[in-house]
């Protein structure tokens, strides 16, 4: 006759023999040091309740393959518990299904125990009732559990089991990466200006570090720091870091699409502006993300305390499309050029200001309308010949989202201008999916109005800035010839064989068929 426990261990393997982090633990490399009572095929391991009249037997299913399930302190997984009266062993009580963390650390117990009250206790698998408790003398030690008839087969508790992880694996994994995160998001180092920043931000509203307000704040502009550093083009954007990975760097090719004219003034001044956001093509700039968070954003009627400027490039180096839109030339289409620039322009210290280098990084392509954060992040700019689809980099910045997202719920005294302002560094590389397409990056400057000044002659830490057609920009970044590949001629561009001898810069013409009008 077959003995229940042993039989429900066999189907469960053999349910999961393509994946052997989903079968049961084997317990016998620890025989004698934590377990004494293990089953010959180290399965199935055996213990009493102390007083209590029961004995129990029970196998282990590891969470997932970074949890350790042989430690019975650092137990994180699914449990088969058969349960028999000591007076009659031969006799099966009960059987339990359960979810367990067993731990000896207050390591967000609380919180985690709410999470789990929240999502679980009281929902049905298969007419089974889930019940969410902790422990009675450890209050660290979480469990979900159902109890089934003693009748029921293996086959039908296996069944249930698969059920039970199907349903509640995937939102605790979320849950246990999302507080990893939390951690992991507080420890990132910010630059000098970053946390400059956020002094200002955090003075203007009148918070320092006694206030209540101070670690939601915190939370959230760390959250931006680390989204900044996911879409980072080129890394950590230091010279030391694109040495290690010079051929993953040089295989990206980033361009800044212009007209030929522009082009020639850049080239002649050996400068390259940076834009204020303020007279872009997209009227959505800078609200997409609002509207994700659902943080009202009203309209300017004065300029803002911090001045976002911009410079746009794309990971697709040969666009007709973009052509046509940024290469015009007395308003006619597809006569621009393609500036190819390599990983050190982005990377260099390239700022009048030597102290300071300016980081590319991808655009994250939203649909404001969506219901959660998932619909809403719908893609990132990827040079996708290179790197194809993005898909892992997309998954780690949707978590990175969702993340910010609970900051900005659980800081509810924190009120929209102040939310406005801790997320200035993202607002701006958040667009609208509608401009998917243009696989566009940018550089993103944020300077406070106080501190700029169009006095040429003003001698103190005041930047320059000037300005052209109503249009604000920032003109501190030299212009290296050494530091462009090569340039694409639009299709109707003309001038390419005077200006390659010129510059001394290779130039290429398109071949995308285009006629004018």
């Amino acid at each position: 006759m077959a003995i229940i426990e042993e039989d429900v261990v066999k189907k469960w393997d053999d349910m999961h023999k393509g994946s052997p982090e989903m079968q049961t633990v084997d317990f016998r490399p620890i025989i004698g040091k934590t377990y004494k009572n293990i089953s010959p095929n180290g399965k199935i391991r055996q213990g009493g309740f102390g007083y209590s009249k029961y004995f129990g037997k029970s196998a282990v299913v590891a969470f997932n393959k970074d949890f350790d399930c042989k430690v019975w302190e650092k137990q994180v997984g699914y449990v088969f518990d058969f349960v028999f009266l000591k007076e009659k062993p031969d006799e099966l009580s009960s059987v339990k299904i359960s979810f367990e963390r067993r731990t000896d650390y207050d390591h967000k117990s609380s919180e985690f125990y709410k999470f789990l009250y929240e999502n679980f206790n009281g929902e049905k698998i298969n007419s089974n009732e889930l019940l969410v408790s902790r422990g009675r003398i450890n209050k660290n030690h979480l469990v979900i559990k159902m109890e089934l008839d003693p009748k029921t087969t293996a086959e039908k508790i296996c069944e249930t089991m698969k059920d039970f992880v199907d349903e509640t694996q995937k939102k605790i994994s979320e849950y246990l990466d999302s507080s990893s995160q939390d951690e992991d998001v507080l420890s990132t180092p910010m630059t000098e200006y970053q946390e400059k920043l956020f002094s200002e931000v955090l003075q203007k509203h009148n918070i320092d570090e006694n206030s209540p307000n101070y670690s939601g704040c915190k939370s959230i502009y760390c959250y931006t720091m680390k989204i900044l550093s996911e879409l980072s083009v080129f890394g950590n954007n230091s010279i030391e870091e694109e040495e290690e990975k010079k051929e993953e760097a040089s295989r990206i090719e980033v361009s800044h699409y212009t007209s030929k004219s522009t082009a020639d003034k850049m080239f002649l001044d050996s400068k390259f502006r940076l834009w204020h956001i303020l007279g872009m093509n997209d009227p959505s700039e800078g609200k997409v993300l609002m509207s994700i968070f659902e943080v009202r954003h009203e309209k300017e009627v004065r300029l803002h305390e911090y001045l976002p400027f911009i410079a746009c490039f794309s990971l697709n180096v040969n666009s007709l499309n973009q052509f046509r839109l940024y290469g015009k030339e007395s308003k006619e289409e597809a006569k621009g050029v393609s500036i190819i620039f390599d990983s050190l322009f982005f990377c260099d210290k390239i700022h009048n200001n030597e102290d300071k280098i300016y980081p590319l990084y991808r655009c994250v392509y939203a649909n404001p309308e969506a219901g959660n954060i998932d619909e809403a992040i719908m893609s990132i700019s990827s040079s996708s010949a290179i790197e194809g689809a993005g898909e892992e980099r997309l998954g780690k910045v949707k978590m990175l989202f969702k993340g910010l997202e609970k900051s900005i719920e659980n800081s509810k005294n924190i009120n929209a201008e102040l939310i406005r302002d801790l997320l200035i560094n993202i607002r701006y590389i958040v667009k609208h999916y509608a401009f998917a397409e243009e696989q566009e990056c940018r550089i993103v400057d944020i300077r406070k109005k106080d501190d700029l000044t169009i006095d040429s002659k003003k001698e103190d830490d005041s930047a320059l800035i000037n300005y052209d057609n109503d249009r604000l920009y920032l003109e501190d970044i030299m212009l290296n010839k050494d530091n462009i590949l090569e340039i694409y001629f639009a299709p109707l561009a003309e001038g390419m064989e005077v200006f390659e001898v010129k510059t001394g810069i290779d130039c290429i013409r398109s071949n995308h068929p285009y006629k004018s009008k």
